[in-house]
């Protein structure tokens, strides 16, 4: 393109144009097909996640696995799914534990420590807010 401009000749501008035009459908279709490979990547953190979440989980290090920023992530993720990851998370940690409580004979501690929740008094005060019970 630079050495059509240098060089003007006959029709020289309508050249650049068309050049220009398909170098915006390129960056286009690129910027699409990294969306779409950003949300199917994110989309397995989404099953790793819902079959994990009773563990540790550090979503900087998926982040940092994508090769993407923290805030980055957050925002595919909450654009995905509809919450932050940790709303997820947490999301999944209570309803496993509300599947629990009307299953199972554990405890409220031992119920708390197999969702991954850090303690009793974590999961008591987060079952409050979300189920008012």
């Amino acid at each position: 393109m630079l050495k059509e401009r240098n060089n003007l000749t006959y029709n020289s501008w309508d050249f650049l144009g068309i050049k220009l035009g398909e170098m915006f459908i390129y960056i286009d279709r690129n910027k699409h097909t990294n969306n779409k490979a950003a949300t199917s990547i994110i989309g397995h953190i989404i099953i790793e996640v819902e079959n994990n979440y009773n563990k540790r989980i550090s979503l900087k290090k998926y982040a940092t696995q994508l090769n993407i920023s923290y805030d980055y992530f957050r925002h595919k993720f909450k654009e995905i799914t509809g919450e932050s990851p940790q709303e997820f998370i947490t999301n999944k940690r209570l309803e496993a534990a509300l599947n629990m409580l009307s299953s199972t004979t554990l405890s409220c501690s031992e119920i708390a420590e197999n969702c991954g929740f850090s303690n009793s008094a974590q999961f008591s005060k987060m079952f409050k807010e979300k189920y008012n019970i």
